[in-house]
């Protein structure tokens, strides 16, 4: 079977990659075209090189403008993909846009639709020219009727990729960056010269930089470049493509973006976001809010948000609740093992530092600590051993890692248990099995 997926900007990517490297894998030849839109080729390139049965394709581009955005990206767009299409007997597309159901129909394939905002302006023409066009929003909440044409999906589409059967958060991506597990927060900027983002106002991270704490690590992912030096000079400025920018998140303490689809995917997993940006009333924004732990200006102020979390010295606020009996998957498992790791290392590495500047009382005190055997007991009884107001503190913070992961999982699970699983879902439907 011949698959056509057409991709305009990376988390459109994101929400397809699983579902490009499962049909390849069943060995369907899969068409992956993908528009000049900032680092989104370069990105796509790069994870399906080599992948059998895939071929990428550049085609139209975007100037991060909105002119460009109508012209280049949409009118002329449309036009090169029925060009590139022509004789190669597609048998089904899928994509967000409404350029694989107009192409669909002109040369006889099947198309499908999927999307998550009913207030966009191809809303009804892609539901009226798709085979089946899917909004996945988990529920259907416009005070508007839900049209016959579209079909709502009890999930959101970040879930395709950040579920906890395809994504499994890796700790030592935080090297990288000198950063340790909920100790920093995630800042996103995003360019605002997008059809999407009409009428935002750029630089809505600026408005609220002198309100983050200033003991809190900072990694910043701008869009802009050429704007960084507006910005503080302390927080660390990811370049793209990013190595496993969704574990970065994954362990990070707070996200606050000025782009709602981050601010999404950090909700759903489990992770603090306040979304700075001015689509309060999309429909997938709230029901990030509804299953998950999203923010905006509409329901909390930032200053409110930053203190609710407790920054200031990182003293955390946390409810004290009953543990209860919890089936772990690979995801919480992995995540608990590399955390418990992390508070042993911490442990015995201050221990060790408190042995070295000890001053024994007697030879027989000297003698009786000395060698790494010393050493090693102390790190085995870490807790009972070492009594120094510092690592008080690292065990207090080690705690607060581990509750904080505690309940992370636990709001995974929760969300797992009321999302479908939509990569299956696709699977099935473009196989001809819906």
């Amino acid at each position: 079977m011949k698959v056509w997926i057409d991709i305009c900007h990376t988390p459109q990517y994101n929400f397809f990659k699983p579902v490009i490297e499962e049909l390849a894998r069943r060995g369907h030849e899969v068409y992956v075209t993908v528009l000049d839109r900032g680092k989104t080729p370069k990105i796509v390139a790069k994870e399906l090189e080599g992948l059998e049965h895939v071929n990428v394709e550049v085609i139209g581009k975007h100037k991060m403008t909105k002119w460009s955005a109508i012209w280049d990206a949409n009118l002329m767009r449309v036009c090169k993909l029925i060009h590139w299409a022509r004789g190669k007997k597609l048998d089904v597309a899928i994509s967000t846009n409404i350029f694989t159901p107009l192409v669909g129909g002109l040369f006889g394939m099947k198309s499908y639709s999927f999307g998550d905002d009913p207030q966009v302006w191809d809303f009804h023409p892609k539901g009226w020219l798709s085979t089946k066009a899917y909004q996945t929003l988990y529920e259907w909440t416009m005070d508007s009727k839900q049209p016959k044409h579209t079909e709502v999906l009890r999930c959101l589409k970040e879930w395709a990729y950040l579920n906890p059967r395809t994504f499994v958060p890796k700790v030592e991506v935080l090297e990288k960056y000198g950063v340790k597990p909920k100790e920093y927060m995630f800042l996103r900027e995003v360019s605002v010269g997008t059809i999407n983002y009409a009428g935002q106002a750029s630089g809505a991270i600026l408005g609220i930089k002198d309100m983050i704490p200033t003991d809190m690590r900072v990694l910043f992912s701008l869009e802009e470049k050429k704007r960084r030096d507006e910005y503080p000079a302390d927080w660390i400025l990811l370049q793209e493509p990013i190595e496993d920018i969704h574990s970065l998140i994954y362990y990070s303490a707070g996200l606050v973006s000025s782009g709602d689809s981050m601010a999404r995917e950090a909700a759903l997993l489990g992770v603090p976001s306040y979304y700075l940006g001015i689509r309060y009333s999309m429909p997938a924004n709230a029901a990030a809010s509804k299953v998950a732990s999203l923010q905006n200006q509409k329901t909390m102020g930032f200053e409110e948000w930053i203190e609710n979390l407790g920054f200031q010295n990182s003293n955390f606020k946390l409810e004290s609740k009953p543990k209860k009996e919890i089936t772990k998957n690979t995801e919480s498992t992995v995540a608990d093992s590399n955390l418990q790791d992390l508070a042993s290392q911490s442990a015995c590495m201050q221990a060790s530092r408190q042995l070295d500047n000890q001053v024994p009382a007697t030879d027989a005190d000297a003698h009786h600590l000395s060698d790494s055997s010393q050493k090693n007991v102390i790190c085995d009884n870490s807790q009972k051993n070492v009594s120094s107001d510092d690592t008080s503190k690292n065990g207090h913070a080690d705690d607060r890692v581990r509750r904080l992961t505690e309940k992370q999982r636990e709001l995974r699970e929760h969300i797992d248990g009321e999302f479908i699983d939509i990569n299956a879902y696709m699977l099935e439907l473009v196989e001809g099995k819906q």
